[in-house]
């Protein structure tokens, strides 16, 4: 008969305990090790063995830095553009209307003249400074043309409630809009001529048909340019249907220009001239064929 198994001593237990604690350490490193060695073997497999991939990254890398540095070297080009601009602008004087001679406007172009025969058919087109019956800063034109800057920083597209309606964040909309109401017009009126003027505010004015534009050169010193581009912008008519809308919501929920309203207003035929205008500049119409143009309600 076997002899019962004596009891452990607390040493003995001891003993146990910490070679029972050894051999997990022990399993959990190797364990660790293990799937070390298989993180190691999977990145080697999907990227150690791909160089074409690495290249790749690398070109982009270098692309990214390039751009970076061309974009630092055209920030600080313009900079030193805008500087230069900024250096000429006190060296400009204004022109004496009851001068002959025209001012230097630079130093550098001191002692440097122009034969009148060397001079551009284009320049010797009289400007609206030249006479005191057309001033670009009257309130009938409107601000603008006397501040590019600002008219250069407003947002290519416009929204038709700022020109409609105002706009605290678009200054030339806001501008053209309290323009147009000092003059009765409708709403499809009041778009459709602040759309172009806002859109081709450094190209072109409201003088939609060629002849019209043409007689208003030729008899410039005939009539006062206030009085004509007043009453031209009053009678300007629309073709649209009265009542018929003019604006809609697209698809972001954002209001926009219908796009049969758009159509119109960009097409010289979906213009016309109210008769009183006909009638109050008649050689300015001439030309023309007046039964083509005229707008009846």
């Amino acid at each position: 008969m076997a002899s019962p198994a004596l009891p452990l001593t607390s040493a003995e237990k001891k003993r146990v305990r910490d070679r029972r604690a050894q051999q997990n350490l022990r399993d959990k490193r190797n364990r660790f090790v293990e799937s070390l060695r298989e993180r190691v073997e999977d990145c080697e497999k999907n990227h150690g063995q791909q160089p074409e991939l690495q290249h790749r990254f690398q070109e982009l890398q270098d692309q990214c830095r390039a751009l970076q540095s061309e974009n630092n070297t055209l920030r600080q080009k313009l900079d030193q553009l805008r500087l230069l601009i900024n250096s000429w602008a006190p060296s400009i004087e204004p022109a004496d209307s009851n001068s002959s001679t025209p001012p230097t406007a630079s130093p550098w172009l001191a002692g440097f003249s122009l034969s009148h025969a060397s001079i551009p058919v284009w320049c010797l087109t009289p400007c609206s400074n030249d006479r005191p019956g057309v001033n670009p800063g009257t309130q009938h034109v409107g601000p603008w043309p006397m501040h590019g800057s600002l008219v250069n920083d407003s947002p290519d597209a416009v929204s038709p409630i700022d020109l409609l309606y105002g706009s605290k964040h678009n200054l030339l909309a806001a501008w053209i809009h309290r323009s147009l109401r000092r003059w009765t017009l409708r709403e499809s009126e009041r778009l459709a001529i602040g759309w172009l003027i806002y859109t081709f505010t450094n190209y072109m004015d409201i003088m939609l048909w060629q002849r019209l534009r043409a007689n208003t050169m030729a008899k410039y010193t005939v009539h006062d340019m206030d009085n004509v581009i007043c009453m031209l912008a009053s009678c300007l008519k629309v073709r649209w249907p009265w009542g018929e809308d003019i604006l809609e919501l697209g698809d972001d929920a954002e209001v926009r220009m219908r796009q049969e309203f758009f159509e119109v207003i960009t097409r010289v035929e979906g213009w016309g001239l109210a008769p009183k205008f006909i009638q109050a500049f008649p050689d300015l119409v001439e030309g023309l064929d007046v039964s083509s143009i005229v707008y009846k309600d």
